[in-house]
């Protein structure tokens, strides 16, 4: 008995130590409509009854996907786009099992997904990637006209593909055959491929077309006979050599003169395009095109000498890149709102930025650069500019940016400074801990901070850091911060009760608290 008793005490000493969630370390591939288990494994193996177990999106700020805590599914503030859909089994849960059942999979499910596990003071998470696959139509072989060098062109269509699909030629004996440049359409989140071959006189036979992605395969059969080619050959040959030369003058000249016309009106023609542009919201016209350095010149020109002052650029519409920041910096400089959230930027455009900020010029005075892998030393950077007595900044949003301690003690000594104008700063799910909320504390303290809204949710704070928040703004009598964003963090009773006391505080500017 003794000896049971002993074992029992190990077991659960062990485990209040440490644990740790396992799970795929590749991306899971599913095709629309059908469901998909996101796998989250405690090891070791332990039941997850009595703990918290959420789900969520870290690529996208109102994030919920499923949220078990208290032997209770609680999915209020739920994606409306996930209702219904998801489910953790109760029987799996007490193995240690906290996989998410999805349903009915949709094209906007793909992205990231976050297990996320808390057991008393003990928490860990796991991301798992998602790949959404569609399986597009059955190809459709067109025999389009005769060819000039004596066969057939052949077409080959697909829709409703996701990827892009791949799109193959073969010949009898399934032989590779060398098709030509593939077209590829896109309408929204599905892709449109075609491709041609020529089929030459003598060259009679099977002849299939495959499309295939790297799990899925179409396939349609089409027989070519030799009496074909003579039929069409005779036809075309009577027709063709009547008109030949009549063809190759007009074309000729055509063609001269729609280049010609082209050089003179490219630049114009280009800053008309994004002058309209810019009068149509939520038109993304322009993402995506290849533009030649001319038309680059036109789109500044467009954006920086518009109709109406630009209020708010938004980057995607053109260039989701660090080299779409460095093409479009002076309209970045000419505008009061930068939009540059989940545009895949690095620290080389905080340089960019951090320079752009520095202008006496510069009329910036919202920044989102959310969602983006700025990390620690994208904040080094961008911390020059912030420090500029040029700087003009108010509200800067870094959500999700990979953020730790260090970056909350740059944002800190930018905050002490007399000449910083920043009043509203978003560090939302970033793994600041206790450790990054004491260091941003000490800006809080300063007298200098004109800070009036910060927003700190889901970084990982505890009661220690609520405490520190509390002292910093119960030492400083100027604060000017009236709301402070704590949701979904882990607060204590001492700390939130300092909080709640400094807000009942007739002295103290703290109107909203939200934890």
């Amino acid at each position: 008995m003794k000896c049971v008793c002993f074992m029992i005490l190990f077991f659960h000493h062990a485990f209040s130590e440490t644990f740790r969630l396992v799970g795929p370390d590749v991306p899971l591939y599913a095709v629309t409509g059908s469901d998909l288990v996101l796998p989250c494994l405690i090891e070791p193996k332990t039941s997850a009854v009595d703990m918290r177990v959420e789900w969520f999106r870290p690529d996208t700020k109102n994030s919920l996907v499923h949220l078990y805590t208290d032997h209770t599914v609680i999915n209020l503030g739920q994606i409306p786009s996930y209702k219904g859909r998801t489910a953790l089994s109760d029987e799996k849960l007490e193995k240690g099992d906290a996989s998410l059942l999805l349903a009915n999979v949709q094209v906007s499910d793909e992205g990231k997904y976050k297990c996320y596990i808390v057991a008393e003071t003990l928490y860990d998470d796991f991301t798992v990637q998602v790949k959404v696959e569609a399986v597009g139509t059955e190809p459709l072989i067109t025999l389009e006209s005769f060819d000039h060098s004596g066969g057939f062109s052949l077409l080959c269509e697909s829709k409703n593909w996701r990827p892009e699909p791949e799109v193959l030629w073969l010949g009898d004996e399934g032989i590779n055959l060398s098709g030509g440049v593939t077209e590829t359409h896109r309408d929204g989140e599905f892709f449109s491929v075609q491709q041609r071959i020529t089929v030459l006189n003598g060259d009679a036979g099977r002849f299939y077309c495959r499309v295939q992605q790297r799990h899925h395969m179409k396939e349609t059969e089409l027989i070519i006979s030799n009496q074909i080619f003579s039929a069409w050959k005779t036809a075309v040959i009577c027709v063709s050599v009547g008109s030949l030369i009549m063809i190759i003058g007009i074309g000729f000249v055509v063609f001269m003169s729609w280049k010609v016309k082209r050089w003179r009106k490219e630049y114009a023609e280009k800053v008309l395009e994004v002058q309209t542009s810019l009068k149509k919201p939520g038109d993304n016209r322009l993402h995506g095109v290849d533009f030649s350095p001319v038309q680059w010149a036109a789109v500044v020109v467009a954006l920086c000498n518009s109709d109406k002052e630009l209020e708010e650029f938004n980057l995607k519409k053109y260039m989701s890149s660090d080299e779409g920041v460095r093409r479009l910096r002076p309209v970045i400089q000419s505008t009061k709102g930068a939009v540059l959230a989940g545009c895949d930027l690095t620290e080389k455009s905080c340089e960019v930025l951090s320079s752009v900020l520095s202008l006496n010029s510069s009329s910036l005075k919202h920044l989102n650069l959310s969602n983006n892998k700025l990390k620690d030393s994208g904040v080094k950077l961008l911390s020059a500019g912030l420090e500029n007595p040029h700087c003009k900044l108010e509200i800067l949003r870094l959500w999700g940016c990979d953020l730790t301690e260090k970056s909350c003690e740059v944002l800190s000594s930018v905050l002490s400074l007399n000449s910083s104008s920043l009043k509203h700063l978003d560090l939302d799910n970033n793994k600041l801990k206790d450790s990054g909320v004491k260091l941003l504390s000490a800006g809080l303290e300063n007298p200098h901070c004109k800070l009036e809204i910060l927003e700190l949710r889901r970084c990982i704070i505890t009661d220690e850091g609520f405490t520190a928040l509390a002292s910093a703004l119960k030492s400083n009598p100027s604060s000017r911060l009236r709301e402070l964003q704590l949701y979904q963090n882990y607060p204590g009773e001492s700390g939130v009760k300092l909080l709640k006391d400094l807000q009942e505080d007739p002295q103290c500017n703290l109107k909203k608290l939200y934890f």
